[in-house]
């Protein structure tokens, strides 16, 4: 056990999965900001 707890600890397993979740957001609300844009910008012409 004190091999598995060395070789990935926790904080870091939560770190990755919380940089995860922020890059999955981030990049879904600069989709949502694009198609916005272009939306916007076809109903203007």
């Amino acid at each position: 056990m004190e091999n598995r707890k060395r070789r990935f600890p926790l904080w870091m397993a939560n770190l990755f999965v919380f940089a995860f979740l922020f890059c999955a957001v981030m990049a879904y609300f600069l989709w949502q900001v694009q198609q916005a844009r272009k939306d916007f910008l076809e109903h203007v012409r």
